[in-house]
């Protein structure tokens, strides 16, 4: 069988989906090779200090953030801050354009750096990086050194170290000129480039013109939500952790009707700000549907700390972050309705057919969730959470009674899942 480096594992990124989706994809990448080495998600960041001798490319993307530096920021003395800033640049290895890759690249390899990331890769033939929805350049900055140091990983190992490449079980955003330009430097170089939504596949094809890109489906399609409900009722006394402010072991009957609220990645408002707009929003849920339980959730720790806030003002349970992805699938599966804003727990819920409502997430994978899957579910931004509560209600009410698909094709999406193991 031949052999392995997976880049990228996201079993130490901290959050149910992370863990559902890299167990899975493990699992059928198993299947094709020996998997003799992993970079897990931590581990990643490409922030190594080295003095970097600047060529021209180098010295060109100085001259630029300098120029811009002077001209945007306000001050004198922050112009001179941030231009004196700008400098360190020459000590970190990660380039921040495609220019620089090719130079930056041979000293990361001629510097020993590389050995930090590549180390016993002797016997290495493919170098294997899960994208999941670490590569885009949306947020408050058009520079993110997580996107930034998987794809100069991904040229490394294929330019440098001369391994087969591939970037898989993904989603690609591009926004700007610059991050562009680094995508059309490396994808052309991949020997497979596996996508996880329709939106990224045809996004791809026309800003960058390449044609080497596959249509599959997330790794996480592949989960097996076998834990019944009743089953679930019976792990209230051991398996399931759960947060009430009230009371010190409480149960959740999974057997009756219920809710499933939770965060999401778009969420960017202030922990007291994302407290009182959803407190407002289950408190409103609790008075129109007083014969549904709700279970609120916390897929990540960043949802868990508001959501701790939320059960304590409404006294609904929270089924915390500390509990095993396979049982936090299962109870989003058995749910009626989940409201929330997590890309990997609504495939949770369309694993059991359970409706879905979503809140935008920080790239465009939401809608293109809602794309795959054909379905016409609503999806709410963050504003609309305090702006259009009454709205939110009507579709949770819709959802229950009528619901927003005729049925998932979870059958179709797991066999699309498969494809990310198609590199051999």
């Amino acid at each position: 069988m031949t052999n392995a480096l997976l880049i990228s594992d996201t079993s130490d990124g901290g959050n149910w989906g992370c863990y559902a989706t890299s167990n899975e994809l493990r699992s059928i990448l198993n299947e094709r090779v020996d998997i003799q080495n992993t970079i897990f998600l931590n581990e990643t960041g490409v922030n190594d200090l080295e003095f970097i001798p600047p060529n021209k490319h180098d010295l060109r993307y100085l001259a630029n953030e300098t120029l811009n530096s002077i001209k945007n920021k306000r001050g004198m003395i922050r112009k001179i801050y941030h231009t004196a800033m700008n400098t360190s640049h020459l000590f970190e290895i990660l380039p921040k354009t495609a220019e620089q890759f090719e130079h930056r690249a041979k000293k990361f390899v001629e510097s020993g750096l590389v050995n930090n990331y590549f180390n016993h890769t002797g016997n290495i033939d493919h170098a294997i990086i899960n994208g999941e929805g670490s590569i885009h350049d949306s947020g408050v900055s058009d520079y993110r050194s997580r996107s930034w140091s998987l794809l100069f990983l991904a040229y490394v190992a294929k330019k440098e170290l001369g391994f087969k490449t591939h970037i898989l079980n993904h989603t690609l955003e591009i926004n700007t000129k610059r991050f562009q330009s680094i995508v059309d430097l490396v994808y052309p170089f991949m020997d497979s480039v596996i996508f996880r939504d329709p939106i990224s596949m045809s996004e791809y094809k026309s800003k960058t013109g390449n044609k080497n890109g596959v249509q599959a489906a997330d790794a996480a399609w592949l989960m097996e939500n076998n834990i019944s409900k009743e089953d679930l009722n019976d792990y209230n006394n051991s398996m399931i952790s759960l947060w009430h402010p009230k009371i010190k072991k409480p149960k959740f009957d999974f057997t009756a009707p219920y809710i499933c609220i939770g965060g999401g990645s778009g969420l960017q408002q202030s922990t007291n700000k994302k407290s009182k707009n959803f407190g407002s929003l289950v408190s409103q849920i609790q008075n129109e549907f007083p014969n549904m339980n709700i279970l609120l959730t916390a897929a990540s720790s960043a949802d868990q700390t508001f959501m701790l806030n939320v059960s304590e003002d409404t006294e609904e349970c929270l089924l915390k972050l500390n509990n095993n992805h396979q049982l936090a699938a299962s109870v989003l599966s058995h749910s009626e309705v989940y409201l929330g804003g997590r890309w990997h727990e609504s495939i949770f819920a369309l694993l059991g057919h359970s409706q879905i409502i979503n809140f935008t997430g920080n790239t465009f994978k939401i809608e293109a969730l809602k794309q795959h899957i054909g379905s016409n579910h609503p999806v709410y931004s963050e504003s609309d959470i305090e702006a259009k509560t009454s709205t939110i209600i009507d579709s949770v009410r819709d959802g229950i009674k009528d619901g927003f698909h005729d049925g998932v094709p979870v059958e179709d999406m797991k066999s699309l899942a498969s494809r990310n193991a198609d590199i051999i």
